[in-house]
């Protein structure tokens, strides 16, 4: 996968399934491939990081936050992490990343 379309597909991950998923606390269902992309981003996540994605979204946004300003904020502020060679928000993998521990396979 390019990293353009690799960026689209976790930008699409995140503004819906993350977001609906987490929200809804529903199940969802998932393709191989996108299992696997989000598997990294767990792993990622799991090596870097010491708090769960949750305790990490919790703490970085509420209810009013605007996602697209917190991601250019980490990313000013270098708090990113890198995905298989694609540089993400902290914000971004942490979405990725609980996306990951609630999947359902298809």
């Amino acid at each position: 996968m390019s990293i353009d379309n690799r960026r689209t597909f976790l930008k699409q991950a995140i503004g819906s399934t993350a977001l609906v998923g987490l929200a809804c606390q529903l199940p969802f269902y998932l393709d191989s491939e996108t299992i696997s992309e989000l598997d990294l981003a767990l792993k990622v996540w799991e090596k870097n990081e010491t708090s769960t994605p949750y305790m990490y979204i919790d703490k970085a946004i509420s209810d009013e936050t605007d996602l697209k300003k917190v991601i250019q904020e980490e990313f000013l502020s270098s708090m990113v992490l890198e995905v298989n060679g694609l540089v993400l928000s902290k914000l971004e993998v942490a979405f990725l990343a609980a996306v990951a521990i609630e999947k359902v396979p298809s």
